[in-house]
């Protein structure tokens, strides 16, 4: 019952605009990076350069949300999930510059968290087809039925995200042992493509035996990716690793961010750093008055972007301002809310041929879209 209570806020802000809203507008950050508990509703007063909004979905009551921009053959493809045929939410990519759509999926239920490999081949995404969260992959290759990569389990597995050499899924799963969302995480085994996995000195602990290699050969054969290991992560101090929307640092595999878990309203979220070489936990600690959600690196690694919350807000998949700080927690820049209405989500750090731009979903009213701005060369 309590994984339920978790998953509804989650399925909240995946296609439920109005029951995230805030109501209150957006707030304004008077003299320091963060949120205010004291702060009202109004327009920013300065602090902060002036960016052009740009909106990516069509108007209307569509719901458009969680942007993915990769490159392709040096083209940028957004993806993302959308309830605009009205059969529930699929993914759908689009070259950015045209308005052409191009559906991916057609699960029965939804489909949300898109997430394309490095190599640009794979696909990731949880879907409910089943009745409960898991997680597919889908070869972009050749557009066939998606691949099941969870095991058939009553519990939910969501929020998938890379390893920077394709080997790796990182994802958040409902675990029944500490009755909370901890961090899981699977290896593929494609010697023909891909180098083989290197050995943690810590890392993560196996729940899984490697598959074999008569399975690995059938696998291939079908054209499907092989789980060699399935694993969870636990601390240098033995605790397992609780929390949600992991991501892996593009620089290297060693470093995973997470937004910890947040019980109840009487404390604030954070995002936390993982090392799998020594178990470490690290504690991004954002300034006093505000939370800290939904973490994502920027392309080379040394940034983190992540919204800020307020502790009063009524859900806790949205907020009311982006931050980027550096690895050490530090903000570097504030960039409060670039719609100036509404609350937002999802925010996604992507280089482009004219510099830096932030994608991110507005919620506002009952419609979602994904927007971006450029934040300079």
């Amino acid at each position: 019952m309590r994984r339920l209570l978790w998953l509804l806020p989650l399925l909240a802000l995946c296609g439920c605009a109005n029951h995230w809203s805030s109501g209150r507008g957006p707030l304004f950050y008077p003299d320091r990076v963060g949120y205010d508990e004291g702060a009202s509703a109004g327009a920013s007063p300065g602090g902060g350069p002036e960016a052009v909004l740009t909106r990516h979905s069509p108007e209307g009551p569509v719901r458009d949300c969680q942007p993915e921009v990769v490159l392709h053959d040096g083209q940028p493809w957004l993806y993302f999930s959308s309830d605009r045929e009205g059969d529930g939410f699929n993914l759908y990519r689009r070259r950015l510059g045209t308005w052409a759509v191009e559906r991916l999926t057609h699960l029965p239920g939804d489909e949300f968290w898109p997430r394309v490999s490095p190599d640009g081949r794979w696909l990731a995404f949880a879907a409910d087809a089943r009745g409960d969260w898991d997680l597919y992959l889908l070869d972009l290759d050749n557009l066939s039925a998606p691949q099941l990569l969870t095991s058939p389990s009553r519990e939910d597995d969501i929020q998938p995200a890379w390893s920077p050499d394709g080997l790796r899924l990182a994802y958040a799963a409902w675990s029944p042992t500490v009755a909370d969302w901890a961090i899981h995480g699977l290896t593929f085994s494609d010697a023909a493509r891909y180098a083989p996995p290197q050995p943690q000195p810590r890392g993560p602990t196996l729940i899984a035996a490697p598959a074999a290699k008569a399975n690995a050969a059938e696998a291939a054969e079908a054209g499907l990716r092989t789980v060699h290991q399935r694993w969870l992560l636990f601390t240098a101090g033995g605790s397992q690793v609780t929390g949600m929307k992991p991501c892996w640092n593009p620089a290297g595999g060693d470093v995973l961010a997470y937004q910890e878990p947040r019980r109840d309203k009487q404390a604030y979220q954070g995002i936390k750093l993982y090392t799998f070489s020594s178990g470490l936990v690290t504690t991004l600690t954002p300034p006093r008055g505000y939370g800290a959600i939904q973490p994502a690196f920027d392309a080379l690694g040394s940034r983190l972007v992540y919204l800020t919350s307020g502790k009063s807000a009524s859900l806790l998949e949205a907020g009311d301002g982006i931050a980027i700080s550096d690895l050490t927690g530090t903000v570097v820049q504030d960039l409060r809310n670039p719609a100036s209405r509404g609350r937002i989500a999802d925010p996604c750090l992507v280089r482009l041929a004219d510099g830096e731009h932030l994608f991110f979903t507005l919620v506002d009213d009952d419609a979602e879209a994904i927007c971006s701005v450029r934040l300079g060369d």
